[in-house]
């Protein structure tokens, strides 16, 4: 097991040998770079790792990893995930909590009463995850009427 605490910036690179089966992560920081193990690893981010302001990058590598968070929405509300915060499923069969990806709905409305929206997501900051875990998920987006 691993745990990685803190609020300072750090860099944490696990063994890519091939022969690790995965390893156990808690992660308390939100600008942490992890890139992890060749093996399974299983990578928890707590309340504790501020994900709305940081800088975090999950590098996951080999293995069947999965990236696990509860979200920090707010009685009831969206989660925020800072636009830096990154992850790579690498290869495998790797699974992200669904609470990562978030959704802003802008709706503007002309002098002639006619409205257009956008959509946008953070979903591109993702990348080679082939499952989305939805435990806990807590479904909400932002939305903005202009």
């Amino acid at each position: 097991n691993l745990t990685i605490n803190g609020t300072s910036a750090a860099t944490v690179n696990l063994s890519d040998n091939g022969v690790n089966p995965g390893v156990d992560i808690t992660v308390n920081n939100g600008n942490v770079i992890l890139n992890a193990s060749s093996g399974a690893d299983d990578v928890v981010v707590t309340s504790t790792a501020n994900i709305a302001a940081g800088t975090a990058q999950f590098n996951l590598g080999a293995g069947n990893d999965s990236l696990h968070w509860a979200g920090n929405g707010v009685s009831g509300g969206a989660n925020t995930v800072a636009n830096t915060v990154k992850a790579d499923g690498g290869t495998g069969t790797d699974s992200i909590s669904a609470n990562f990806i978030t959704k802003t709905v802008v709706t503007n409305q002309n002098a002639l009463g006619v409205r257009t929206s956008t959509v946008t997501s953070n979903a591109n900051n993702f990348s080679n995850f082939e499952k989305i875990d939805l435990t806990g998920y807590i479904g909400k987006s932002v939305g903005t009427l202009i």
